[in-house]
């Protein structure tokens, strides 16, 4: 007897489910917007999407796991890459400030809350860390170059 092909008996039980879907909500359009069978199709749909998107996710993480602990010493260079980008957060979000921005209209933003300083903190963190991370790559840049001639 054959043995079964687990990953693809999977992917097309994936890919029947995700195709009846699919056509079910084609099926189901209309130019009325208030119609609630094409509303519970989307929503149908995007419920769908979510279970596989945290089913992938949940697969990435356990894979990523397997191999990590089957193989120690090639995943130290992983993990020293891990903890350069934290630490490049880390200093990032040291560096970022909860102050209010100053821009015309601001007070717009802050009244309706849009604008928070945790808020204001994250956006500092991602723009000093992309400041850091351009300037490393920079530097990487011009050591590449140099170190040519020098050997």
């Amino acid at each position: 007897m054959k043995k079964l092909n687990i990953p693809f008996l999977t992917l097309l039980v994936v890919s029947v489910v995700s195709l009846i879907l699919i056509i079910s909500l084609v099926a189901s359009i209309s130019s009325d917007l208030t119609d609630s069978a094409m509303g519970n199709w989307i929503t149908i749909n995007l419920r769908w999407a979510y279970v596989l998107l945290f089913l992938a996710v949940v697969v990435l993480i356990l894979f990523a796991l397997f191999q990590f602990f089957s193989n120690l010493k090639s995943a130290k260079g992983g993990l020293f890459g891990i903890a350069a980008v934290l630490l490049i957060v880390l200093i990032s979000w040291l560096l970022g400030s909860s102050e209010y921005p100053q821009f015309f209209g601001v007070e717009k933003f802050i009244a309706d809350g849009t604008i928070t300083p945790t808020i204001t903190r994250v956006i500092d963190t991602a723009l000093y860390s992309t400041y850091i991370i351009f300037g490393l790559a920079i530097l990487a840049l011009i050591y590449s170059s140099v170190s040519r001639y020098f050997k």
